[in-house]
């Protein structure tokens, strides 16, 4: 990671422990030229490592392969100076980010959300090799004891804890939602393991199946180079590492025995692979079986992509009501996609009856959990005073807060606003910025805008190459606003030389894709290139809408003049 990066995420995690009322001791905040006065007294902080902590081991995936944290306390089993058995460690979580699965042979350790969003847990037995087993694991949290199935996941309300005992596979990640504040206690029951090379390789090879396959699935796969914390780094051997390229097939390949073993997220996952025919042949039944059976774990995840079946009616008949139903079910349980569905459905009163009220309290909800559309669905609300008093403000605030996590049709949005001129000074220099950070996230509405600023010199240089460069990258992906532009460059050889044929090519592609602009510029070039049949052709579905009656006038006067 770069020092900027560190410095950002240790900026982010002051203010966190801020939030919280929790305090840290002095020499957290030491400067170098400070550490440098200081004599053996504080050997005890440089030997054990206390002290900032911030990784992505190794990978370069911080977002999702990362952790921050602080060393507060810290035992040595290889100095008998220090006689601390125990350790205790304070750790940032962002939503998204994972912390690898790993067991212990012989520490027990106890993991505490202090606060933010879930935790949630993935939890399995070990077997004496090492090897994940599919018995039932027994969990302690706070003094309850239960049972779960192998391969639960156990969530961690704020102020909730889990005992974590030798042989027990966990991670921890954050359940969709805001950054939590994770205290963990580690207590060294015996130094004997620490001497055996395989229990230190457990502690940074030991990955969770289930992230594997997600990184095998997404792509995100990458050797493990680093251990679990950093300051175990010497004991990591390199033949343990493994390299994952994008491969749906062997996704599918490790989803179905962990869905077998009861897996609730990989039943969920593997649904998803069957319904989008990804390293499987689609097929909307078996996807609308596994996501039942995860729906019957409880997974909300599954109950949010089985109401979508039942809403799109792929694999069973449409049946808005049982889409609703899941939805709210999946919402109820805190699934922030969920949220965000239901406040659509109350918004457009489509499938329901229209109650705005319900709509902004369900983005509401979603917005607490941190959900970036519920953020740019409820900015739209106070934008177009859709339930709520119009406040531009309020718009543009809940706009920067999804665009900071992402969100490229806040970004887009936010584009229009300086545009425009509309809840803030008008800048085509900043509606540019914004513009290219949603088009490089893909967003095809904004690379047609970007392209359109390059065109007409908006914030820009004019530049027809790079309009038409934006165009075709929005085209590309089925844009009729962009067919219709690089019809015009094409028409008038702005960027790329003339050329009728591809300009009447391109205006087709976006008059089929529902573009009505196309079709005045279509009949145009059809008159410019004689070919009145077809100008009447286009003249006449010109006068259809309602769009063009400043031009009415003028469209008549070409239809009597052939």
């Amino acid at each position: 990671m770069k020092r900027s990066e560190i410095n950002a995420v240790i900026k982010e995690f002051e203010a966190m422990l801020a939030e919280y009322r929790f305090a840290l001791p002095p020499y957290l905040s030491f400067t170098p030229e400070e550490w440098a006065e200081k004599g053996h007294e504080y050997d005890e902080i440089r030997d054990n490592a206390l002290g900032w902590d911030v990784t992505d081991y190794g990978e370069g995936h911080y977002d999702t392969l990362g952790l921050a944290l602080i060393t507060i306390r810290n035992g040595n089993v290889h100095n008998d100076k220090y006689t601390k058995t125990y350790a205790e460690k304070i750790m940032m979580l962002r939503p998204g980010q994972v912390s690898p699965n790993h067991f212990h042979w012989n520490k027990m350790e106890d993991i505490i959300n202090r606060g933010g969003g879930n935790v949630l847990i993935t939890v399995y037995n070990s077997t004496e090799n090492g090897e994940f087993a599919d018995t039932d694991v027994k969990v302690n949290c706070d003094g309850r004891e239960f049972t779960v199935p192998a391969g639960t996941q156990v969530r961690l309300q704020p102020g909730e804890s889990i005992t974590v005992y030798p042989y027990m596979y966990h991670d921890f990640h954050v359940e969709e939602g805001t950054m939590n504040l994770v205290q963990a206690l580690y207590l060294n029951n015996s130094v004997e393991p620490l001497n055996n090379e395989k229990v230190r390789q457990a502690l940074c090879y030991a990955i969770n199946p289930q992230e594997i396959m997600d990184m095998i699935a997404d792509g995100k796969g990458a050797r493990i180079g680093t251990s679990m914390y950093p300051g175990l780094k010497k004991y990591f051997d390199e033949e343990y590492s493994t390299y994952y390229e994008q491969d749906y097939e062997k996704a599918v390949k490790w989803y179905k025995p962990a869905a077998e073993l009861g897996n609730s997220a990989a039943m969920n996952s593997l649904g998803k692979c069957y319904y989008d025919g990804n390293g499987v042949e689609q097929n909307y039944e078996k996807a609308i079986e596994w996501y039942k059976k995860s729906v019957e774990r409880g997974n909300s995840d599954a109950m949010y992509n089985l109401g979508n079946c039942y809403y799109c009616g792929n694999g069973v008949e449409q049946d808005y009501k049982k889409a609703i139903e899941l939805y709210t079910k999946a919402a109820e349980d805190g699934n922030s996609n969920a949220m965000v569905k239901l406040g659509m459905c109350y918004c457009d009163g489509e499938v329901v009856e229209e109650d705005l009220e319900k709509a902004i309290e369900w983005y509401r909800k979603s917005v607490e959990l941190g959900n970036s559309d519920a953020l740019f669905n409820l900015g739209d609300c106070y934008f177009y005073n859709i339930g709520v008093e119009q406040d531009y403000e309020k718009a543009i605030e809940l706009w920067k807060d999804a665009a900071e996590l992402g969100n490229s049709s806040s970004m887009l949005s936010l584009g229009e606003c300086y545009y425009y001129g509309e809840g803030v000074r008008q800048d085509y220099a900043i509606a540019v910025e914004w513009y290219a950070q949603a088009a490089e996230l893909g967003n095809s509405d904004a690379m047609t805008r970007l392209g359109s600023c390059y065109y007409c010199g908006d914030g820009v240089k004019r530049d027809y190459e790079k309009a038409v460069e934006w165009y075709k990258k929005s085209a590309d992906l089925g844009n009729a606003d962009a067919m219709s532009s690089l019809g015009n460059c094409y028409d008038y050889g702005d960027g790329v030389p003339q050329n009728y044929e591809k300009a009447l090519e391109w205006y087709t592609k976006a008059i089929e894709k529902g573009n009505i602009t196309a079709l005045y510029d279509i009949a145009m070039l059809y008159d410019t290139l004689g070919d009145f049949e077809n100008a009447k052709k286009y003249f006449n579905k010109v006068l259809e809408f309602e769009e063009f009656e400043d031009m009415i006038d003028e469209v008549k006067e070409k239809l009597a003049s052939y």
